[in-house]
C-alpha cells in the first residue's frame, strides 16, 4: 500500500506528516488523509481504528481540520451500493470531533 499527496506547483502546502496517516496544512486548514482497514473480516480492526487509533493520531492537529480518505465503511444504509458495512465507531468519531459528512451537506 502506498499513499501520496499531489498538488499543483502554485499550491503551497506545509507541515507534511507521513506515517499511519498523512496530513498537510493548506492555508489555515490541516487536511488529514486516512485509509481505514477494509473487508468484512477486518471489521473489528476498523472499529478500533475509528475508536482508538484515529483519535490518537489526531492529537496535536489544529482545531481547523478536514479528514478525508478511504473510510471503508458507511454511516447509513442509504450510502452503500452493495452490502452495507455500517460503523458505529465512525459515527461516534464524527460526533466526538463535531465533524460534518460533506456528502450529506452537498445533496
Amino acid at each position: 500500500m502506498g499513499e501520496a499527496i499531489l498538488t499543483r506547483d502554485h499550491i503551497q502546502i506545509t507541515h507534511i506528516i507521513i506515517g499511519r496517516r498523512m496530513a498537510a496544512d493548506f492555508q489555515n486548514v490541516t487536511i488529514v488523509n486516512i485509509y481505514a482497514p477494509s473487508g468484512a473480516e477486518r471489521k473489528r480492526d476498523r472499529e478500533n481504528f475509528f475508536s482508538n487509533e484515529l483519535p490518537y493520531l489526531l492529537r496535536g492537529i489544529p482545531p481547523t481540520f478536514m479528514v478525508e480518505g478511504d473510510f471503508n465503511t458507511v454511516l447509513t444504509n442509504l450510502d452503500p451500493t452493495g452490502h452495507p458495512n455500517y460503523s458505529r465507531a465512525l459515527q461516534e468519531f464524527i460526533r466526538r470531533f463535531d465533524l460534518v459528512d460533506m456528502w450529506e451537506t452537498s445533496q
